[in-house]
């Protein structure tokens, strides 16, 4: 008899445990539809804080055949195309001399060519009769037509000066990827900054 009162009783503990997380599962489906109603979806706590991390703000510098030239504050994945939008191009602007897809770096100086500036080689300072092309302006076309430079190394100047702000010293050509020494001596006497 004590063993029959036994599972009687196991069995309704049993049975309200059971009754019991039905009636929860049913108020908190109840809650998250209330939720989702309102408008709000709710969400795990890694997404909430990769929702409020900001992109880093970087400063550039732009200047040449530009409308407003001058720094401008961008977020970090930004492109040369978006600050150009922003400093509106001149009439004379010459962009494709530009990488426009070119991802911007805090501290970047973008110079915008002119349209003469794309069509003639630029000349020493002291205007030797000798045109030599500018490795801090020249565009890719111009820059293609040095001893040794294809179309890929000739992007791949226009790329670095883009990402650091132009060429300090003429030497700073062999930091580009792809320009050794023999190919620098090749150029050397017909480049200026």
């Amino acid at each position: 008899m004590a063993h029959k009162r036994l599972i009687i009783m196991l069995a309704a503990v049993l049975l309200i445990a059971f009754w019991g997380g039905s009636q929860y599962e049913s108020w908190r489906a109840g809650q998250q539809r209330e939720i989702i109603l309102d408008g709000k979806i709710p969400v795990a706590a890694d997404d909430l804080s990769a929702e409020n991390e900001s992109p880093a703000v970087i400063v550039v510098h732009i200047t040449g055949a530009v409308l407003h030239s001058g720094v401008y504050e961008m977020q970090e994945g930004d492109r040369v195309e978006d600050v150009l939008q922003m400093a509106g191009l001149a009439e004379n602007a010459y962009a494709d001399g530009l990488n426009r897809a070119a991802l911007l770096s805090d501290g970047q100086k973008i110079t915008v060519p002119t349209n003469d500036m794309e069509e003639e080689s630029f000349l020493t300072e002291n205007d030797e009769t000798v045109d030599k092309v500018s490795i801090n302006h020249g565009t890719l076309t111009q820059l293609m037509r040095l001893n040794g430079i294809g179309e890929t190394k000739a992007q791949a100047i226009i790329d670095y000066r883009e990402r650091n702000g132009g060429f300090q010293s003429l030497e700073d050509l062999k930091k580009v990827k792809g320009i050794g020494e023999k190919t620098y001596e090749g150029l050397a006497d017909d480049i200026v900054l």
